[in-house]
């Protein structure tokens, strides 16, 4: 039954003077209604705030979880290097994380928890997908600047790192005497020195000139 206004204020007069024998028994009814009608109100109020500290706190311990584990695996990664890889190729961060998952997921399907486990297991693995994203990311970088170099008609240099100038190259920036008037002069040279050993005459008197 839903308290009444009359019922609340009984219940006042009640709490004020802590007397009840001045109220009649409908008129006790009526606030006792309201008192527990109070009473679920502020139960309500309770259990939800209660709920949601409780969320909250969930919240935050796999968070931290989480965390701790990608602390441990990078911790791991620095100590022990690419030592961490048997045969060279399988990460044994990779087993760690699969087992912690596997045992959590096994505690889930039981009911008996298993997200404390999961929570490690992807803060392990987090760590290892990033660096995996890492990889590709550079490869990537590494192939579309492969595919630049090869439309602008520049061969690829095996081992160099993009941008980086062929074996022998001079510096960039730096003056050489192959380019300009030098490499004209030589060129125009060979030429006469062509033509005069076929014909014995040079192609061109002019070209014969500069040549000598």
């Amino acid at each position: 039954m839903a308290p009444t206004a009359a019922g609340k204020k009984h219940l006042q007069t009640v709490i004020a003077s802590g007397d009840s024998s001045k109220l009649s028994e409908s008129q006790l009814r009526s606030a006792l209604n309201a008192g527990v009608a109070a009473f679920k109100r502020q139960s309500s109020k309770a259990e939800k705030a209660m709920s949601i500290a409780q969320d909250v706190g969930g919240v935050l311990v796999t968070f931290l979880e989480v965390q701790t584990g990608a602390f441990g695996s990078g911790l791991l990664k620095g100590w022990f290097g690419d030592s961490l890889k048997l045969a060279g190729r399988f990460d044994v961060r990779i087993g760690m994380g699969g087992a912690l998952a596997a045992w959590g997921l096994y505690d889930v399907v039981r009911g008996k928890g298993g997200h404390h486990q999961l929570s490690f297991a992807s803060g392990i693995l987090a760590v290892l997908v990033g660096e995996g994203g890492t990889w590709v990311g550079q490869a990537a970088k590494s192939r579309a600047n492969g595919q630049a170099g090869a439309a602008a008609g520049l061969p690829p240099v095996p081992g160099a790192a993009p941008g980086a100038l062929p074996p022998g190259a001079p510096p960039a920036g730096s003056m050489t005497m192959v380019n300009g008037p030098l490499r004209e002069v030589n060129s125009l040279h060979a030429a006469a020195q062509q033509q005069t050993i076929q014909s014995g005459e040079p192609l061109n008197p002019f070209v014969h000139r500069m040549a000598a």
